[in-house]
């Protein structure tokens, strides 16, 4: 192919982390070759999402339609940067079908948690995530041998909703309920605290996290944010310094309207990252029929 072509997708815009990420990877390898990271927002609906739905076979639906759209776009490797679409991805035609590389969160996040549980000692494990994330629980059955670890899957309905929209003090009143119904379940004499933020959306608040379950008493913790692992798992090094330029570039496509006040919270984020990616998002491509 003339140009290399990577997608990143996402339930929404949580997953413009990782593409920031990945860019910023990749501007620094010189033998890239022409590529193009392109983020496509799968999100439906701007008025509900994946996990306003009942039923699992509408989800598989909605993802499924989005799937066949970027697959148009002939891409070399596909990145679900999103929770609640990997533990959908196994139940799509697409994946039975489609021969395109895909690398999902739920792998991924598992993995490392293994890696972190490995010492043998007893502690807690609160999974954070999207209410069809822990339904679905992968992530107690991943991690069910590890026999001194608690595993606490803490789901945070709405929570996703009021990131896009941009509005902190809610955020962070949300963070802070779901923060109290996880440290109830906590074992307070165990040796350590891993919190996982199993959406892409929480790393944008990955410090308020943090302080929330610090004020509920849980000291010796760790944050385990998966958005900096992923583009890490795919082996690219950061070893030739010399910048690919004019070979590497990024667009955002959404179905939905972004809304404004998501923009210019993000921005600081996504600039502090990959300049590139947060103009990417400013000039965004607005596309009601993209699938």
């Amino acid at each position: 192919m003339k140009e290399n072509s990577i997608i990143v997708t996402d339930s929404g815009l949580g997953g413009m982390l990782i593409a920031a990420e990945l860019f910023r990877i990749l501007k620094k390898r010189n033998n890239l070759g022409k590529t193009k990271i392109t983020f496509f927002n799968a999100l439906f609906d701007r008025r509900r999402g994946y996990n306003s739905l009942k039923r699992l076979d509408k989800k598989v639906k909605h993802f499924d339609l989005a799937l066949s759209a970027l697959s148009n776009r002939l891409p070399n490797l596909v990145i679900i940067a999103c929770n609640t679409l990997s533990v959908l991805y196994p139940y799509t035609s697409f994946s039975k079908s489609s021969n395109v590389p895909v690398v999902g969160m739920t792998q991924l996040s598992r993995d490392c948690l293994r890696e972190k549980l490995k010492g043998g000692r007893n502690c807690s494990v609160v999974i954070l995530a999207t209410p069809t994330t822990t339904e679905q629980g992968n992530y107690g059955e991943g991690l069910s041998k590890y026999k001194k670890a608690v595993v606490i899957e803490q789901a945070c309905p709405g929570l996703v909703g009021v990131i896009e929209g941009g509005n902190r003090e809610q955020a962070k009143q949300l963070i802070n309920q779901y923060a109290a119904l996880a440290s109830q379940k906590i074992e307070k004499k165990h040796f350590k605290t891993y919190i996982s933020l199993n959406c892409t959306h929480f790393g944008y608040y990955q410090n308020e996290f943090k302080q929330a379950f610090l004020n509920k008493g849980i000291r010796n913790l760790e944050i385990i944010n998966p958005n900096s692992e992923i583009v890490k798992s795919l082996k690219f090094t950061e070893k030739d310094k010399r910048a690919s330029l004019g070979k590497l570039s990024i667009e955002v496509f959404s179905k939905t309207k972004i809304r404004d006040k998501f923009i210019k919270f993000s921005l600081p984020y996504l600039n502090s990252i990959s300049p590139e990616t947060a103009v990417a998002l400013k000039n965004y491509h607005h596309q009601p029929d993209l699938f």
